[in-house]
């Protein structure tokens, strides 16, 4: 919870200053003159349409990679406190992680003006998805880590899971999917 209020916090800063540098501009001149600065011989030609797509949802995946930083900062500092036998409190696990019923509700409202909103409503959206999508992919993950760890294969099993969310992306989606379908799974 805390760390999805920081990562909105840090997305809205982020949505600012994109909104800033691109206010007087679209995005397609942005993106030009940001092209002829970084690639002035050209070689980049067949990427822009690629940058123009990505280009809205930077913002959200500056704030995505920053709360992705402090999960394994976090996880790094309380390994070192219980090796030490410093920590304050037990370590959390995966499987015991739950997000609060009002995350899913406003993960549904960012969905939808991601999908039904114009301009800068879209955008928002867009950007604040990212953001409360990754709970529940935390949540999922625990969940399929349950799972396999209840096979007699559990380190191939999470290797090669593992594997596949590195080289594959859809599997990210189900495993968001999971994390989102945890009550009704554990019913």
């Amino acid at each position: 919870r805390d760390l999805t209020l920081a990562s909105a916090v840090v997305t809205v800063i982020a949505l600012g200053i994109y909104l800033y540098f691109t206010h007087v501009e679209s995005t397609q001149i942005f993106i030009n003159n940001f092209l002829k600065v970084f690639d002035p011989e050209g070689q980049l030609k067949d990427g822009k349409p690629i940058l123009e797509m990505l280009f809205p949802f930077l913002p959200g995946f500056l704030a995505l990679s920053w709360s992705i930083m402090m999960i394994i900062n976090g996880t790094l500092a309380q390994g070192l406190l219980v090796r030490f036998h410093r920590n304050l409190r037990t370590s959390p696990t995966l499987k015991d992680l739950r997000a609060p019923d009002k995350l899913s509700l406003i993960l549904g409202l960012t969905l939808l003006l991601a999908l039904f909103g114009v301009g800068t409503l879209a955008l928002v959206g867009k950007n604040f998805s990212i953001i409360f999508l990754l709970p529940f992919f935390l949540i999922g993950l625990g969940m399929v880590h349950s799972w396999i760890h209840k096979t007699s294969f559990a380190t191939f099993g999470l290797t090669i899971f593992y594997f596949s969310l590195l080289i594959l992306f859809w599997p990210i989606f189900i495993v968001v999917l999971i994390g989102i379908l945890k009550p009704l799974i554990e019913k």
